[in-house]
């Protein structure tokens, strides 16, 4: 009977053996087979391009005809049907434009007007092109267009009369909308389309301070203030974007225009655009094809041309007091192409960190760089993520005349900033969120 019981429990054992590698088995190679099945990428956010603009010839490109997010190079898009407006003489620099309780809502950047307030053209232009407010963007759409989805598709017509052929708008901001994308070949025509057909308003591209509606902006744009012949355009970010960036610089009478999508940092982004500009101007040499004097406004040669036909009367004077939207033309936004993978957007409300008041990480102040750098690294082992911002150590002087080097983390939005540090105190490392009140 003992060797009966013996025989059974072997015989269990065995079975319990089996039963456990068999799990183990299925365990392992099951999710090896499904990544097999469903590998998983994400496509990349990288692209750019270099132009002369007085020829078109393209000076270097990467990824240029890709898909990307605009974020808030939309804005450059709004801008241009306003400059068509105020061209055309359906509005002037001080017509008023009213704030509706839907663009007060919008998702910083913005200037913050209360609904039932007004500022003038000539205002929101400038709060477009320093401080890229969603807010004001709202503005300008509903004033033009009657709404906002409207303008959308307004914009979208005037991007297929431009030769935009792989963009499509879904707002005015360039706030997240996974309908919304275009290329960096499409920013770089229309940022050729502002400097050629407007010059008489390009000028709002290099400013860099002004008053809204009370409120004293200034320029996150970098480039503007320290690249030698930079004289504008447009700066954007979305979480789904990473950091793009649109310029125009003139050298030795030579214009360059250059788009810049989905650097890691803002401050990566700035050096790359740099980088490509400086080696463009050894390629398209300094004697200049055109007088500087006549950059703004030459047509370019035939065989890159820039539109013939700009956008169609989108105002008049009582659209402008939020009259219905003027008739649209049969291309519908909603029936464009979305089979097209990009990673999702990041969900509205969710902060433009590059052109709104920036955020930065602060884990500790140490009496030597050195220490600052160390404690960075730790801090960027601990949480990766945190390889997707800057670090940086900053000296200060104390009263005592001693030095202290502050290690930071910078180029966040205030949602990436309160995260990352939450993360940090997870793992025992102190830090403090904090405006970046350099930009």
């Amino acid at each position: 009977m003992a060797l009966t019981l013996n025989r059974r429990s072997q015989r269990g054992v065995f079975v319990l053996v089996l039963s456990t590698i068999l799990a183990l088995t299925l365990s392992l190679s099951g999710p090896a087979e499904a990544a097999k099945k469903k590998p998983v990428t994400q496509p990349a956010r990288d692209a750019s391009i270099i132009i002369d603009y007085a020829t078109g010839r393209v000076l270097a490109e990467s990824n240029a005809d890709e898909p990307r997010y605009p974020a808030s190079l939309t804005k450059m898009m709004t801008l241009y049907l306003l400059f068509d407006a105020l061209q055309h003489k359906q509005v002037s620099l001080s017509t008023p434009f009213k704030v509706s309780s839907h663009a007060a809502a919008q998702a910083p950047s913005k200037i913050g007007i209360a609904p039932g307030r007004t500022l003038t053209v000539e205002e929101a232009i400038h709060a477009l092109t320093i401080k890229s407010a969603n807010d004001i963007a709202v503005v300008v759409g509903e004033n033009l267009g009657g709404s906002e989805p409207a303008f959308a598709q307004l914009m979208t017509q005037q991007a297929r009369r431009m030769g935009m052929s792989r963009t499509t708008f879904a707002n005015a901001s360039g706030l997240p909308n996974s309908r919304q994308k275009t290329t960096a070949r499409d920013l770089a025509t229309l940022s050729r389309a502002l400097i050629h057909d407007f010059p008489q308003f390009y000028h709002y591209f290099s400013d860099t301070e002004a008053t809204v509606a009370g409120v004293r902006i200034t320029t996150h744009n970098h480039l503007m203030l320290s690249y030698d012949g930079m004289d504008g355009l447009k700066t954007g970010f979305i979480g789904a974007s990473g950091f793009n960036l649109a310029s125009s610089a003139v050298r030795d009478g030579r214009r360059l225009v250059g788009v810049v999508m989905g650097g890691p940092t803002a401050n990566i982004r700035d050096k790359q655009m740099a980088q490509l500009l400086d080696a463009s101007w050894n390629k398209v040499g300094t004697s200049p094809s055109l007088p500087v004097t006549q950059m703004a406004s030459a047509a370019p040669a035939a065989a890159v041309p820039l539109p013939v036909e700009r956008a169609q009367s989108t105002i008049d004077e009582t659209v402008a007091r939020q009259a219905p939207a003027p008739q649209l033309r049969s291309f519908d936004v909603a029936s464009a192409d979305t089979s097209i993978v990009m990673p999702p957007p990041r969900p509205v409300g969710s902060f433009d960190a590059e052109v709104d008041d920036p955020y930065m990480i602060q884990i500790g102040a140490f009496g030597d760089r050195a220490s600052g750098n160390s404690a960075l690294d730790t801090a960027h082992r601990k949480v990766a993520t945190l390889g997707a911002f800057e670090p940086k150590v900053v000296p200060g002087k104390l009263k005592s005349g001693k030095y202290i080097y502050r290690a930071r983390f910078i180029g966040l939005n205030q949602a990436e900033a309160l995260q990352a540090c939450r993360q940090l105190k997870r793992v025992g490392n102190d830090c403090l969120v904090m405006k970046d009140d350099q930009g």
